[in-house]
C-alpha cells in the first residue's frame, strides 16, 4: 500500500496535520498504536489560549496564540466553551502593571476589556472581594476529544486513511532516505509495510521511541522528517489559505463523533478568496 505521507501518532498534532495535508491534495495515512486521542491529547487541560499571558514577556508567542485562536474558532465552530478568561490585580503592585499589560495585548492584537472590581465579581463570585482590577481576554475551553475528532473526521472525508491500533515497529530506508514504515496491526494480528515519500513523527512524548528504529541519530532524523513534511506541503496562497482542494473537499471541520460510524459534515463552503489572490 502506497501513501504519499505517513503520519505516526493519532493525537491533536497528527489529526491537524492529516486535516491540513489532505486539503493540500496530498495522500495521507495516519497510524496510531492505540485509540485516537488516547495519549497526551486526551489528557490535556483544554485551554484555548488568547495569548494574553505571553503578551508582556513573549509577544511573538502571544501573537501566534491569538491568530490560532481565531483560526480554530472559524474552522471548528461549536468546539469551544466561550467562557473567556480574567487577569486579576489583587494588590496595588499588580494594579501598577495594568497599563503595560493592556498596551502589550493591544500590540499583539489581543482583545481586552477592563473591568471594575464589581463587574469582575459578578462574572466570577469566587474572586477575592478585595481585588483592585480585572481584565477580560478571549480565552476559551475545549473538550479534549471534540476538536481533534473533527480534524480526523474531516481528514478521512477528504481521503485520509486512519489506522488506530497500528504500531510502528520499524522504519524503511533506502540509503540515507526514509521510504516508509513497518507496522503491526493489533486488531488484525498481522504486520504490514506502508511506503511513503515522507514520514512524519507526530508521536508527542513518544517521538524518541518512534525514532528508535532509525538507529543511531534517530531523534535527529525524526526531526528532519518533520521538517521535510512541512517542506512537502504546497505553499499557502495570499491571506493564509491553502491551494484550492480537489472538488468536494471540505474546509471546515466535520461534526465530531465516533470514527467507526457515519459522519455528518458541517459547513463545507470554500473560504472566500482573499482580495487580490489568484
Amino acid at each position: 500500500m502506497d501513501a504519499q505521507v505517513v503520519i505516526v501518532g493519532g493525537g491533536g498534532t497528527g489529526g491537524a496535520l492529516a486535516h491540513d495535508l489532505t486539503l493540500r491534495g496530498l495522500r495521507v495515512t495516519l497510524v496510531e498504536r492505540g485509540e485516537l486521542t488516547s495519549g497526551t491529547t486526551g489528557r490535556h487541560h483544554g485551554l484555548l489560549h488568547s495569548g494574553a499571558r505571553y503578551a508582556v514577556g513573549d509577544p511573538e508567542s502571544a501573537t501566534e496564540c491569538i491568530q490560532e485562536n481565531r483560526i480554530l474558532r472559524r474552522i471548528a465552530p461549536g468546539s469551544f466553551e466561550e467562557n473567556g478568561g480574567l487577569f486579576v490585580a489583587l494588590t496595588d503592585e499588580d494594579a501598577d502593571g495594568l497599563a503595560g499589560f493592556l498596551a502589550a495585548c493591544a500590540a499583539c492584537s489581543i482583545p481586552t476589556r477592563e473591568l471594575s472590581p464589581d463587574q469582575a465579581l459578578r462574572l466570577e463570585p469566587g474572586l477575592a472581594p478585595t481585588l483592585k482590577a480585572a481584565v477580560w481576554v478571549p480565552d476559551a475551553t475545549m473538550d479534549a476529544m471534540r476538536l481533534p475528532l473533527r480534524f480526523f473526521a474531516t481528514a478521512r472525508a477528504n481521503g485520509a486513511v486512519l489506522r488506530p491500533f497500528t504500531e510502528v515497529f520499524g522504519v524503511l530506508r533506502s540509503g540515507g532516505t526514509v521510504t516508509g514504515v513497518a507496522v503491526r496491526d493489533h486488531l488484525a494480528g498481522r504486520d504490514a509495510v506502508i511506503s511513503a515519500d515522507v514520514v512524519v513523527n507526530a508521536a508527542g512524548p513518544w517521538c524518541g521511541r518512534v525514532g528508535g528504529p532509525l538507529g543511531r541519530g534517530g531523534r535527529a532524523r525524526a526531526a528532519v522528517a518533520r521538517r521535510a513534511a512541512r517542506a512537502a506541503r504546497p505553499p499557502l496562497r495570499a491571506g493564509g489559505q491553502p491551494p484550492a482542494p480537489r472538488r468536494g473537499r471540505r474546509h471546515r471541520a466535520a461534526a465530531a463523533g465516533p470514527l467507526g460510524r457515519r459522519h455528518q459534515l458541517v459547513g463545507g463552503r470554500r473560504p472566500r478568496r482573499p482580495r487580490g489572490a489568484r
